[in-house]
C-alpha cells in the first residue's frame, strides 16, 4: 500500500510507533521521513518516507507525500482608483481599495487578485445638522457662530465662555451666566420699595409727590424740574438767580442831580443800587447873620415899646 497524501503529524506519529514496536530488534529496519529539498512543482511540500537498514542504508519506501498548496495570501496592498471601473466594477477615481495577492492550488503557480473596496468595510457618515464630516474623513461639531454666544469647539471638546459685560453699550460678549451673576439676578425678587420708588411687576419706578412736586415731574425719559413761573412753582432761572444775587448785593449808588437835599429815589437797573435825587439846595451856616446879645435886646425892647 502507498500513502500519497497524509499530513506531517501523521507520519510522524507512524515513525514513532515504528521505533516503538521494531527497533528494539537489531535485525528490525528502522524508518525516517525526509522533506525534499524542491517540492514537486504544483506542491507546496514534498516529503519521503526511508527505511534504514542496520548499516544505515536508506531506502525509499512508498510514493512520495505532496502537500497541496492552499490559497494563501501572499501581499495585500491598499491601492487608489485610478479609472472608473477599474480594477472592480462600481469604483469611481479616488476611491481605496485593497488588493489581496493569493497563490492558486494549479499548477501553473501564477498569483491571483483579489480586489475588496475599502468602502464595503466602513460605514459611510453623511454630515448631519451641528455635524461636520470633512473630506479627510474628520467628523467634528459645527458651531454657528452667528448665533454662538461664547459656544465654542475645542481639541479638549465644547466649552462655553462666560458673559463679559458690556460698558456703556458697547464692547462685552454673550455667555454663560456666572454663579455671582446667577446670585444677582435671582436677588432682584428680594427688592422693596423705598422712599420715592414704587415696583410693579419687577418694573422699578420713580414717584414723585404730586401735592408737593414744585415743577418735580417724571417721565420716559427721567426726572425732570420746570421753571418756575408767576403762577407755578419750580426751578429758579438763570436769569432769576442773577436778579436775586444783585438784590442781595446792591447797595446806595451815586447821586444824581443838583443840591444837597434829597428830592427822590431810584434803581439802577443794572446793579439794582438805590440812587438819590437830588432837586434842591437848604441853608447852609454861611447864609445866616450872626447877631449880638445888645442887638436882640434893643430888638426885643423896640418890640415891647409898640
Amino acid at each position: 500500500m502507498s500513502i500519497k497524501y497524509a499530513s506531517l503529524n501523521t507520519l510522524q506519529q507512524f515513525q514513532a510507533e515504528v521505533d516503538s514496536r521494531y527497533l528494539k530488534k537489531a535485525d528490525v529496519l528502522s524508518y525516517t521521513i525526509k522533506k525534499q529539498t524542491t517540492a514537486e512543482s504544483g506542491f507546496f511540500a514534498t516529503y519521503q518516507l526511508f527505511s534504514v537498514d542496520t548499516d544505515s542504508t536508506e531506502t525509499a519506501v512508498g510514493a512520495k507525500i505532496n502537500i497541496p498548496k492552499d490559497f494563501l495570501v501572499k501581499s495585500a496592498t491598499i491601492e487608489t482608483c485610478e479609472t472608473a471601473d477599474v480594477p472592480v466594477s462600481g469604483l469611481v477615481p479616488g476611491d481605496k481599495y485593497i488588493d489581496f495577492v493569493v497563490n492558486t492550488v494549479d499548477s501553473s503557480e501564477t498569483a491571483s487578485h483579489i480586489y475588496l473596496p475599502v468602502q464595503d468595510l466602513v460605514d459611510i457618515y453623511t454630515s448631519g445638522n451641528g455635524i461636520t464630516v470633512g473630506a479627510d474623513n474628520v467628523i467634528s461639531v459645527n458651531i454657528d457662530s452667528n448665533n454662538a454666544n461664547g459656544l465654542a469647539a475645542t481639541a479638549n471638546g465644547l466649552k462655553l465662555d462666560t458673559v463679559v459685560a458690556s460698558t456703556g453699550g458697547t464692547g462685552g460678549s454673550n455667555g454663560a451666566m456666572t454663579a455671582a451673576q446667577a446670585e444677582k439676578l435671582a436677588g432682584l425678587d428680594n427688592y422693596t420699595e423705598g422712599d420715592g420708588i414704587d415696583i410693579t411687576n419687577r418694573e422699578i419706578s420713580a414717584v414723585v409727590d404730586s401735592n408737593n412736586a414744585n415743577g418735580l415731574s417724571v417721565g420716559s425719559d427721567g426726572l425732570a424740574l420746570a421753571v418756575a413761573s408767576n403762577s407755578n412753582a419750580g426751578a429758579l432761572s438763570a436769569a432769576d438767580h442773577t436778579l436775586f444775587k444783585k438784590s442781595a448785593d446792591r447797595g446806595i449808588g451815586t447821586a444824581t442831580g443838583s443840591g444837597n437835599v434829597i428830592t427822590g429815589l431810584s434803581i439802577d437797573s443794572a446793579t439794582l443800587d438805590v440812587v438819590p435825587n437830588m432837586g434842591i439846595t437848604a441853608l447852609q451856616a454861611s447864609d445866616f447873620v450872626e447877631i449880638s446879645a445888645a442887638e436882640v435886646t434893643a430888638l426885643w425892647d423896640g418890640s415891647q415899646g409898640e
